[in-house]
C-alpha cells in the first residue's frame, strides 16, 4: 500500500488526498495515459480510504462514520 498508515486526522488525510490530486495532474499534464489513471485511481483510494474513515480512530472506523458524528 502506498500509504500503510493514511492519516491521524481530517486534515492529515485532506493532505494526503491533495498530494495524490497534485500527482494526478502532473501526470494528466505532463505523462502517459497509462500514469494519469495510475494516479486516478490513487485519487479514489485516498478518497475511499476517508469515506471508510480510516483516519478516525479504530472503534469510530466505517463507512456512515459521519452520521454518528
Amino acid at each position: 500500500s502506498k500509504h500503510p498508515r493514511f492519516a491521524e486526522g481530517k486534515y492529515e488525510a485532506l493532505g494526503v488526498i491533495s498530494q495524490e490530486v497534485e500527482e494526478f495532474t502532473e501526470a494528466v499534464e505532463r505523462e502517459s495515459d497509462k500514469r494519469s489513471v495510475e494516479e486516478a485511481l490513487d485519487v479514489m483510494v485516498t478518497c475511499a480510504r476517508y469515506l471508510a474513515g480510516a483516519h478516525l480512530p479504530a472503534e469510530d472506523r466505517g463507512f456512515g462514520w459521519w452520521k454518528t458524528r
